[in-house]
């Protein structure tokens, strides 16, 4: 998924600001308090795994397939381009 708009929020603690667009599948399992990895690509890294996530998947379909990534402690995917 790619974030609609990212900011940050605060300094102490440090806070983002994260928007993600309704028409988006992930957006109703989001729930305040749910963890989960923001991945920065790259300025200027525009190709391969930004397009990658930009296209559409079929429901079910593994989004992080040809995507080299490890998981982080909670388990959710640290992209290795990030």
């Amino acid at each position: 998924m790619i974030a609609s708009w990212v900011a940050q929020a605060s300094f102490e603690p440090l806070g983002l600001t994260i928007a993600v667009a309704k028409d988006r599948a992930i957006e109703s399992l989001m729930q305040e308090g749910d963890a989960f990895v923001l991945n920065m690509l790259p300025e200027g890294d525009y190709g391969g795994t930004m397009k990658h996530f930009l296209k559409r998947f079929a429901p079910g379909q593994d989004r992080f397939e040809g995507v080299e990534w490890t998981p982080a402690p909670g388990g959710s995917p640290i992209v290795k381009a990030a």
